[in-house]
């Protein structure tokens, strides 16, 4: 066989096994994929007909018999291999198995991948040595994994420095989300900013947020423990536009809010307010309102109206104790079956709440209530309050209300209309949470547990974004090893004493007996 034979032959091997290959990542044999493999095999049939008495000269030997067999063992595994690989480039599958799930994205992200109706492009702007660049695009990789419309690029500043100053960077560890001319920049690489990121840029308008004022609401600007600027910055972080509201200065509430907070009112609202407050939720407006013990005890007759009923008490849960709590502050664990409340699996905590419950009797012809959260059967509505301000509290039968205690109740009104109505004319939904506390959202316990979710997906909810209703990221939390003495010993001694003694043992024994048979 001569020179150009054989490399005819090696290409038409090679031609063919790369249209197999193409053929199995396809899984589609299209006309790329015909013209490779038809191309290879005519070039190894070609080689094989002009030189047919060398090949069967070669093939008539006995050591190619025996040659034969492992040839074709290592083609055989080759392909196992190849195709094997080719199915795990298309269908792969994740375990994430560390303990908070520090390598898979909260569902809240992926819920946002997946209903990506634009490209997003993603620069991240680290240097080459820079140390969160490894991790950052990590996280990046998974992104990509759950959508074929998110892609990125890793940018270093040095060796691209045109594409940083377009792009106005200045600091290493700026990522710039991209979706046509919208872009929004980040400085921290972290889940919740990048997701937050791509939904402002995938956005068409930010829905706004009023937060009712004036009778002594909880304040946005407040960042004590007491106050709301973190709430503030968490629904920001949404990408919600917050803003104040005095409806005394107003002839009705604006026609941008997608829905009103009224947070732990101490005063009731003038008649003039709540009447401004009811032709809103008429016309299918959407209110959250938090109510402390003791505050605002006029409220009751205004959400009376619409089936929610607030009780004259305060929940006393003993279960809290257990926390290290005060057993004022009732554990919520119990979820009614609600968008705001789907997958949630998380405890929340409300500190001095008030029972909050449903009268049927009294809801809006079609409308619906429904309790929504609920204390743990431990806990039970205490109304003696002389009691509790001593530091004690003990359940009273047919006084006190055993628990599950409800704290946190629903209301829908006009949800069955909408679905008669025409495509012309929809009847326009009201919605209507009302929690029996307003410090479970303050800056002091935003954070803990579930409270910052149970918070935020009332938001989504309450402002028609059902379906970016999720569990938010998670925070990176080390998981400490503790020690008794006797096991740090252990841990010592075996791998520095033990386990070097015993290779120093085996080696001189070796030695020894090498010196006897010498």
């Amino acid at each position: 066989m001569g020179r150009h034979s054989m490399i005819l032959g090696l290409a038409g091997v090679g031609l063919a096994a790369l249209g197999l290959a193409l053929w199995v990542v396809k899984f589609e044999f299209d006309i790329s994929v015909a013209i490779t493999t038809i191309a290879g095999l005519f070039l190894l049939l070609f080689t094989l007909f002009i030189n047919f008495n060398a090949f069967r000269d070669f093939i008539g030997k006995r050591s190619t018999r025996y040659g034969m067999g492992s040839i074709v063992t290592v083609i055989l595994v080759l392909a196992i291999i190849i195709f094997v690989e080719a199915i795990s480039a298309r269908h792969h599958l994740r375990v994430d198995l560390t303990e908070n799930k520090r390598y898979s994205l909260s569902s809240q992200t992926v819920k946002v991948l997946e209903g990506l109706n634009y490209d997003v492009e993603v620069l991240a702007f680290y240097g080459k040595n820079q140390a969160q660049k490894v991790s950052f695009e990590r996280l990046l990789k998974l992104y990509k994994y759950h959508s074929t419309r998110f892609r990125y690029k890793m940018v270093d500043p040095e060796m691209e420095p045109s594409l940083t100053k377009e792009h106005g960077v200045i600091l290493y560890g700026t990522t710039v989300v991209k979706r046509g001319d919208m872009q929004a920049k980040i400085e921290e690489g972290t889940e919740e900013k990048l997701t937050n990121a791509i939904l402002k840029v995938v956005r068409t308008g930010q829905k706004v947020v009023y937060v009712l004022k004036g009778h002594g609401e909880q304040a946005l600007e407040d960042e004590s423990d007491a106050g709301y600027s973190r709430t503030r910055e968490s629904m920001e972080g949404e990408s919600y536009v917050i803003k104040e509201l005095v409806l005394l200065r107003e002839e009705a509430v604006p026609e941008d809010a997608a829905l009103i907070i009224v947070s732990g009112p101490k005063v009731l609202p003038e008649k003039r307010e709540l009447e401004l407050l009811s032709r809103y939720i008429d016309g299918g407006g959407s209110v959250m309102f938090m109510i402390d013990p003791g505050n605002a005890p006029g409220i009751k007759d205004f959400l009376i109206k619409y089936g929610v009923v607030r009780n004259n008490d305060i929940v006393v849960d003993s279960t809290s104790r257990m926390f290290g709590a005060d057993f004022r502050m009732p554990v919520v664990t119990e979820y009614a079956p609600h968008p705001i409340t789907e997958n949630f699996r998380v405890a929340s905590f409300f500190p001095v709440a008030r029972s909050v419950n449903v009268d049927q009797d009294k809801v809006p012809e079609g409308g619906r209530v429904k309790v929504l959260a609920s204390t743990s059967p431990k806990s039970w509505a205490e109304t003696d309050f002389e009691e509790l301000k001593k530091g004690r509290a003990e359940f009273k039968e047919g006084v006190d209300t055993y628990g599950p205690v409800p704290v946190a109740v629903v209301v829908t009104i006009g949800e069955d209309k909408v679905q008669l109505a025409t495509k012309t004319k929809k009847t326009p939904v009201a919605k209507i949470v009302v929690f029996g506390d307003s410090d479970f959202a303050n800056n002091s316990y935003l954070s803990a547990a579930g409270n910052r979710d149970l918070f935020l997906n009332t938001v989504r909810w309450l402002a028609g974004e059902e379906d970016l209703i999720a569990i938010r990221p998670r925070s990176l939390n080390s998981t400490p090893l503790f020690l008794k003495a006797s096991q740090a010993r252990f841990i010592f001694i075996v791998p520095v004493v033990v386990m070097p003694a015993a290779v120093l043992a085996i080696g001189l024994i070796i030695i020894s007996r090498r010196k006897k048979i010498a």
